[in-house]
């Protein structure tokens, strides 16, 4: 079977469709602040400060997982770009500077909350027990891999990974008509 290749324009309206629900999701407790550019490269893509006391801020990454609705698994990223053979760049369990990465799966209408340290302490586990995939990504003239270990969703509530589970679906009330 052939692996699915995916243009960057496809991707990125799935994120931005993914990150305005998370953002909803969010928006009442937090004041969310989009990252910069440079904070992108490192892994960012929102702040959010807790509304209450402005005291509390947290450094986020979004992932939008659509597949995640049809195998059950969250595709936790090894290598973020891996072009003829050669590892470009880390993928972002690695990478991020992050607190919270924050997984929203549309066909479940949740997003799950898993902190970056807890992953990082338990990814000789998944590497142990999870086999590595890939999927290839077209940008322009240029194409690469990703490569990422699908985790069930089950095993990283078992394993206490998953921190939060915060259903989407009153969020999506929220959200600017258009």
């Amino acid at each position: 079977m052939a692996k699915k290749a995916y243009t960057w324009d496809e991707t990125l309206a799935v994120e931005r469709r993914g990150e305005a629900i998370l953002d909803a999701i969010f928006g009442r407790d937090y004041i969310i602040v989009r990252a910069t550019k440079w904070h992108q490269k490192q892994k960012i893509d929102r702040f959010h400060i807790h509304r209450r006391d402005g005291m509390k801020m947290f450094r986020i990454d979004y992932k939008v997982d659509e597949v995640a609705g049809h195998t059950g698994n969250l595709a936790l990223e090894d290598v973020s770009v891996r072009r003829h053979g050669k590892r470009i760049a880390r993928g972002w369990v690695h990478e991020t500077i992050a607190h919270l990465v924050v997984f929203y799966v549309p066909a479940h209408d949740t997003a799950y909350v898993l902190r970056i340290d807890q992953l990082r302490e338990r990814w000789p586990d998944i590497q142990a027990g999870f086999h590595l995939k890939t999927t290839s990504t077209t940008r322009f003239d240029d194409s690469y891999e990703t490569e990422f270990y699908p985790v069930p969703i089950g095993w990283l509530r078992n394993n206490k990974l998953i921190n939060q589970e915060l259903p989407a679906v009153g969020a999506q009330l929220r959200l600017r008509l258009t």
